[in-house]
Parts: C-alpha cells; structure tokens; sequence
C-alpha cells in the first residue's frame, strides 16, 4: 500500500478522536451516525491496509471513505473553530473549542448533600456589557484619588519610596496629564536613586506644561485641551504655570548632577534662576559642578553671588575660602576664612582650616592663635595640638612643638603623624634614643609608612649601629620592595662600612627604580671608584651630569676617575668645569691624593693655584 493510503487512515483515526470528544460534550444524534460511519470507514480501510487487499482501490469506495472519514468530519471541525472565533469576538473570552451542552440532573440521580459542595458560580458578565453600564462618579473618584495620594505621602515620609511610586505609577497610567503627578513621581524617583528616571519625568512635566500653555494636548490636539486641562487640574495662567517650572528645573538639575551631567545640570539650574532669580541653592549647585568640571574661578563667582544674596551666610564664606585655598591664593582665602569666622565663631571647621592656611603663608603666630581657639570649642581634637606643635616646630621652638605632639598623643596614642613628627623634633633636639623609641612606635602603628623607616635607619647609621640600620631597610622593604629610597640608605650606610660592592649593588638597585636621581649616581660613582672599577664610574657620572650638568662635584668626580685612569687631558678638563661652577674645590683638589700623577702638570698647577 501507498504511504498517501496510510497517511489518509490516520487522519481517520485523528477524526475519529474528535469525534467521540465532539459527541461527549454535545451529545448530539447527528454526530454519533456520522461517527459510526466514520468507524466503519476506518476499521474496512485499516483490515484492507494491512492485509493488503485492493478494495481502496476502486475509486467509488475510496471517496466515500474519504467523504466519511475526512471530509465531514473536518466541516464539523470548521464549524466549531468559527463559532468559538465568533464567540472571542463578540463576548471578549474564549470558552473553549467545543461548546459543551449543560447536564441536567434527571430525578434518580444522587445530589451531592456534603455541606461543602456548592453550585459553581455564575459565569462573569462580558467586557463589552461592562463598559455599557460602567458610569463614573466624578466625587467618588476625586475622593480616592485623595486617599491614594495621601497614602503615597505617608510612604515617602516614612522613606517607603517603593510603595510610593507603585501608587504614582498606578495613578499617571489613568491621570497621563497631571503635571503634579508627574513631578512628584519624579521626585520619588529620585530618592530612590533612579536618576535617569527622574531625569525623564521632570522633562514630562515641562512636555505637558508646554501642551496646556499652546491649548493642545500631548498630540497636537486642539479639541482636548479643555479635557486635559480639568485632568490636570489646571486653572492656572501661563504666567503661573512657567514661574513654577523653576522648581522642576532646579529638580531636573540635581538629578544631572547625580549623572556627572554637570553642563546640562547648569543648564537646568540657569533656567531655574531665570525664572526665580532669588532662589541660592540654584547658584550654590551651580558652583558645586563648576567644581566638578575643574573651573574653580567660575565656582567662586558663582557663591559670591550667593553670599551677594546672603551676606550672613558663613558656610558660603567657607567655601570660598577653601576654593581660594585650593588655589593657592592665600590671602583671598583668609579674607574669606575671617569674615566666615567672625559670623560664626563656633565653627570649628573654619577655625581649622583657617589655622592650615596660616601655617601655609608662614604667619604662625595667627595660626597657633586659632588652633588655641579650636581647643577651646573642641579639647579633644588631637589635630589642634598636633597643628600647634607643627608651627612652633616651623618657628624653631622646638621643644614646645614636642609638648604639643605629645599632647595630641594623649588624645589619640594611634596618631602614626604625631609620633613620626615628635621623632623629628626629638632627633634634632639630640635626644636620638627617644626619637628611636617614636620611630619604632610609628612603625607599629602604620608598617608601611616608608619615612619612617629610611629616618630610624639614619639615626641608627649616624650614631654607629649600622647594622641595626641595615635591618631597618630589609623590614622597609619587606614592606615596600619599589622603594627606591631605602635602596639608597642602605647604600650609603653599606659604604661607610666599607662594604663598597654591596653598596654598588644597593645603589643599582635604586636606580632601576629611579634612574634619574643624580645623588644615586653620584654615591654609585664614588662607591665604584673604592673597588677601582674606575671606568664604570666615569659611564656613571657621564649619567648623573645629563640630569644635573650645573653640579660641580659630578665634573670633580669625574676627573678623579680619568686621573686614576691615567687620562690626564680629560681629567684636567673636566676638574676645570668643576672649579668654574665651584672655585672653593681648588683647595680640596690641591690635597687630593687621587691627582697625585696630575701634579707635575703646569695646567694642573694653574688650575689649583
């Protein structure tokens, strides 16, 4: 047999199943005689397929099977697909393919008397019915529209910003006019921290604002105007409307800001002052992106006009006077510091900064007047005491810079900067153990703070324990093998032990790191010339004069080096650059046994006479 026979028999089949599910749900006599046939149909048509027999093939036989099996079958399925189509269409709901016929109970059949069993519940009315009888209330729906809000307010009050927008979101999709909605929206959007959102709202108010203004609606349509303006709630001239933008544009250019927008928040914040030229903050924010954007002048001009405004306003003076500091005008920034100071002398801030600023154009006998004041307005402020003890340290008094540095210890025995600058003070003043005893206390505290580390090392080297110092350096650079300057120190307490090829090592060391420091060439060099590798010291030195070719005792070393090459020209040459950028290296270089084979040589003699 055919394949098309085989796929024609389950076709049968499938119909068949149709069928006896058509007749199941409708029950219908029609059906069950049509479905018989198409049994009969099927079952002749499947012995004959597998058998083999020819009865399909007289042509009458196979049309009535197919007009039985096939084709009537398939016009009740067409029937049934346009009438649940038809059904969509009208009543809005799909109740399924097959319209299933109610059972009516007959009087012998049991009725379910279990307390919990119910009738099923009438089927709901369709859309199109519901939108017939549907008549709004104007009072009920500005009544919940009133709860609705004020429920939404409670959210934002209690920082509920989620519910809250759920609420606004909710609302705009029935009121898409309402410039308040969208603006308080906007609002939520943005203590929620979804900038670009607010961004998008605050724009849609201006967008609807514009529409009421020009009497049409957000399409261009004149005829809703009026519509669109009772949704909104709007009464307003044009004149209230554009004068309450100028908080939408203040809005619109604080969420910018919080985009790193800053040139479009300026913009926005402009816009905001053209409207409503008293409003400060719109100035302040102005300069706050002007910061932002590096253009610090332009910023205090900006709060100039705030303080313009505002004369009283200190905190505005402050900042001028921490810009001016920034940008190292000193005496703008004190102008500015004092008048901030004498609105209010409570502000330890500005009395802080007005100390530094102090410190900073050496007047420090202001600077410590005012530090004392912010001890008075905050005793536990170890800053104040570790400021004092750095501007008698600046004047010299050394000792009194160790009484406020202890002090500020006191307060907070953590601070690594009041130690390490005790130690300091404590070292120059000749009191080396207990500087040693200060250095290793910040090294506690803060193990990578490198300068403590190359000082302890020096005072350990300069007092004769080099090899303590030694161990300073290792642990330094344990901590911080690329820095350069532990290298050098340990060079330079390497060749004072004589230990002049680890010297060499140490110093190469440093200058792999930093190989445009000449004073590492120079000890380098010097440290080469003790090992007699005389011609690798000239190669050094040639490198430290391409950094520093004004310094004299780079040529002077230099020419050592050729005299102990035995290159008397070149050595006299470069010793004569020496003495030109230094005539006091004549005296040294006439006792210099390294010229000794040069001083035969008239030119040598002139040179040193």
């Amino acid at each position: 047999m055919s394949i098309i026979v085989a796929f024609t028999i389950l076709m049968m089949i499938l119909l068949i199943g149709y069928m006896a599910y058509r007749l199941y749900l409708r029950r219908k006599p029609l059906v069950l005689i049509f479905l018989c046939f198409q049994i009969f149909s099927t079952t002749l048509a499947v012995f004959s397929f597998i058998n083999d027999i020819d009865v399909l093939k007289t042509y009458y036989i196979e049309a009535t099977f197919i007009l039985m099996g096939i084709i009537i079958p398939a016009m009740f399925f067409i029937y049934d697909y346009r009438k649940m189509v038809n059904k969509i269409r009208s009543h809005g709901i799909f109740e399924g393919f097959i319209e299933a016929v109610p059972r009516e109970l007959l009087p012998d059949q049991n009725i379910n008397t279990d307390k919990r069993y119910i009738n099923p519940i009438i089927k709901e009315r369709q859309i199109p019915d519901l939108m017939n009888d549907i008549s709004l209330n104007k009072d009920d729906i500005l009544r919940n529209t009133k709860k609705s809000l004020t429920q939404a307010q409670l959210y934002i009050n209690n920082k509920d910003y989620e519910n809250a927008y759920e609420i606004y979101n909710t609302l705009i999709k029935l009121i898409s006019s309402n410039p308040g909605l969208h603006y308080n929206l906007a609002n939520i959007c943005y203590l929620k921290g979804n900038y670009s959102d607010a961004v998008n709202s605050y724009k849609k108010v201006l967008d609807i604002n514009e529409n009421l203004i020009k009497g049409t609606d957000a399409s261009g349509d004149w005829r809703t105007a009026d519509k669109n303006k009772r949704e909104a709630g709007s009464a307003k001239s044009e004149s209230e409307i554009r004068y309450e933008e100028y908080m939408v544009y203040y809005n619109l250019g604080n969420a910018q800001f919080k985009l790193n927008k800053f040139e479009q928040a300026i913009d926005s914040y402009k816009k905001a002052l053209d409207i409503n030229p008293g409003l400060e903050d719109a100035n302040e924010n102005i300069a706050r992106a002007l910061i932002s954007l590096n253009k610090i002048n332009e910023a205090i001009d900006f709060y100039k006009k705030v303080v313009e405004g505002d004369s009283n306003n200190y905190r505005v003076h402050y900042v001028i006077g921490k810009l001016y500091n920034e940008i190292r005008n000193y005496d703008e920034a004190i102008i500015e510091l004092q008048e901030a100071h004498r609105i209010k002398p409570s502000c330890k801030e500005t009395c802080e900064l007005m100390g530094q600023v102090f410190a900073k154009v050496g007047r420090h006998s202001d600077s410590i007047a005012i530090f004392h004041k912010l001890i008075k307005l905050a005793p536990e402020d170890y800053k104040a005491y570790y400021s004092i003890g750095t501007s008698y340290y600046r004047t010299g008094e050394k000792e009194k810079a160790i009484e406020y540095f202890k002090k500020s210890i006191e307060i907070k025995p953590d601070s690594y900067k009041s130690y390490y600058n005790l130690a300091v003070a404590l070292d120059e003043t000749g009191m080396q153990d207990e500087a040693i005893t200060a250095f290793k206390k910040v090294i506690d505290i803060k193990v990578d703070f490198i300068d403590a580390y190359n000082n302890l090392g020096i005072i350990l080297s300069t007092m004769g324990r080099h090899l303590e110092a030694l161990d300073i350096y290792v642990k330094g650079l344990n901590k911080n093998p690329e820095e350069y300057s532990l290298f050098y120190n340990m060079g330079i307490t390497l060749s004072e032990m004589g230990r002049y090829s680890e010297a060499v090592e140490a110093y190469r060391n440093a200058l792999e790191i930093k190989p445009d420091e000449f004073e590492i060439n120079y000890h380098l060099g010097a440290a080469l010339i003790e090992i007699k590798k005389y011609d690798d010291a000239v190669e050094v030195y040639k490198d430290a004069i391409k950094i520093k070719p004004s310094e004299s005792d780079l040529f002077y070393n230099i020419s050592i080096a050729y005299s102990l090459l035995k290159k008397h020209d070149i050595a006299i040459d470069n010793l004569k650059k020496a003495i030109e950028l230094n005539p006091g290296i004549k005296s040294e270089a006439k006792e210099n046994k390294a010229f000794e084979s040069l001083k035969g040589k008239n030119e040598f003699l002139e040179l040193v006479s």
